[in-house]
């Protein structure tokens, strides 16, 4: 977890150290930490494409990712015989029933919807009853007992989210920094800066400068330059920034 240091100067050499270790573990091959030790079959996931969204001009492809030796798929419309039709839309897909967590007995119901205004998102039931929801365009359920999602809807970017089961309810496991991992341009010159405090320039970025945001904390986003230079730097509007390319809002 990242923690808010007293000296900017220090804070940005460590968050920097922190992107260059974990750039390092990626590239590593053929070496098995604690974290990313799984049973086999957890790798073994098939995909189901559903249909393309046009949303605002853009189309997206909405997908899901499950642990085959664990599922049955179904990916048909609901039926009127569905016992959750009560709280599905009408359209929405009964894409699987799987199990979140290989080690229990438990199945759940996946359906995947639009909602009435283009608001793509994954329900989950157990025994016909309504677990939680989840908005995104991608979900994963590798079988481990947690749940991946991501979509660039109703939200800035493309965000990554995970989720557990806590007394049979979908709960969000909650991150310390919200990764966002876009690659763009900038759109004007503006400064990047050591911390939220904002009183120690980093580096300035030049108008079609090739950046990449790497984090988010609350209005603030944590940017790399083509120097490999990382600062802080607050968005200038909520809806669409005037600096930064490709960071907008896509939803109603």
């Amino acid at each position: 977890m990242l923690r808010k240091r007293n000296n900017p100067k220090l804070r940005a050499i460590a968050l920097m150290a922190i992107i260059v270790i974990g750039t390092l573990s990626c590239n590593k091959k053929k070496e098995t930490t604690p974290e990313t030790t799984v049973k086999s079959e957890v790798l073994s996931l098939k995909t189901i494409d559903i249909e393309p969204l046009k949303i605002n001009d853009i189309t997206i492809v909405p997908k899901i990712h499950f642990n085959k030796m664990e599922t049955n798929i179904v990916n048909k419309k609901i039926e009127n015989n569905d016992p959750n039709t009560s709280i599905l839309n009408e359209n929405d897909i009964l894409l699987i029933k799987t199990k979140i967590d290989t080690a229990k007995n438990e199945t759940y119901a996946i359906y995947f919807g639009i909602g009435m205004s283009l608001d793509p998102h994954f329900s989950i039931f157990n025994n016909d009853s309504l677990v939680g929801v989840i908005e995104g365009v991608e979900l994963s359920i590798p079988g481990n007992g947690t749940l991946y999602s991501n979509g660039h809807t109703n939200n800035l970017y493309n965000e990554f989210r995970a989720w557990e089961l806590v007394s049979n309810k979908l709960e969000e496991i909650k991150q310390p920094l919200q990764y966002v991992g876009l690659k763009t341009v900038a759109l004007s010159d503006f400064a990047i800066h050591a911390d939220t405090l904002q009183q120690f320039t980093v580096a300035t970025i030049t108008k079609g400068d090739s950046i990449e945001l790497l984090v988010q904390e609350n209005d603030f986003f944590l940017i790399r330059n083509a120097h490999n230079l990382v600062g802080w730097w607050k968005i200038d509007d909520p809806l669409k920034s005037k600096q930064v390319n490709n960071l907008f809002y896509l939803g109603d």
